[in-house]
């Protein structure tokens, strides 16, 4: 019992520390050895807002976390690649680690990577092409999360990558797997006008006798 206080204490001043802007601590315990404490840190670090906080003083724990994308256990590389897209810090290194972690082992490693990768729009003309092999996994599970991916990342600023990006989804939309479809349909709706000749498709489809894609 003591030790589960211990453990909640830490979760909790480490959170506190990240909304008050106190991060050098935070990204000290990433490198603790108590993977408790290591893992309260990495959950903390998540909840920092990019879009709310000048970045320039958590930026330095991106190595630590790349690092533990690369090397700790199943649930660290999963919650490390959320974190790393909330962080959103050092786009390039941060994306780079994040295409190589969708080749993860486990499988659940890379859809959480893939997720992630949907937060860097700055990066489209690197993540888009990466994301596009994964269409075709045999997993339906990435290939759905790949969709999505896709989906955070429209419209694409480039116009022939744009085009791309609709072309690609089309084709998911005849994919076997429900998730799969379901996912470039809300995707293409982020295109917006771009999608224009999807619709024709998308219309067949939502009059079609998918009673799951439907709902």
């Amino acid at each position: 019992i003591q030790q589960l206080e211990i453990e909640k204490a830490s979760a909790g001043a480490a959170s506190l520390l990240v909304h008050v802007g106190e991060y050098s601590p935070v990204i000290a315990a990433l490198t603790n050895g108590n993977p408790i404490i290591q893992r309260n840190a990495i959950t903390a670090l998540g909840d920092f807002n990019y879009n709310a906080a000048d970045g320039t003083s958590i930026k330095s724990a991106v190595p630590p976390l790349i690092h533990l994308l690369k090397t700790g256990d199943l649930y660290t590389r999963c919650r490390v690649a959320w974190t790393l897209g909330h962080v959103h810090q050092e786009d390039e290194a941060t994306v780079a680690a994040l295409i190589a972690a969708m080749d993860d082992e486990n499988w659940q490693a890379g859809v959480a990577a893939l997720s992630s990768l949907g937060e860097f729009k700055s990066q489209e003309a690197v993540i888009v092409p990466a994301v596009f092999k994964t269409l075709s996994d045999t997993n339906a599970t990435i290939r759905a999360q790949a969709t999505r991916t896709l989906g955070e990342l429209s419209p694409c600023r480039d116009k022939e990558l744009a085009k791309a990006v609709v072309a690609a989804l089309m084709k998911s939309l005849a994919d076997t797997d429900n998730n799969v479809r379901e996912g470039a349909a809300w995707a293409l709706g982020d295109n917006g006008e771009a999608a224009k000749d999807a619709f024709p498709v998308l219309l067949k489809l939502t009059n079609s006798d998918d009673k799951e894609f439907r709902n």
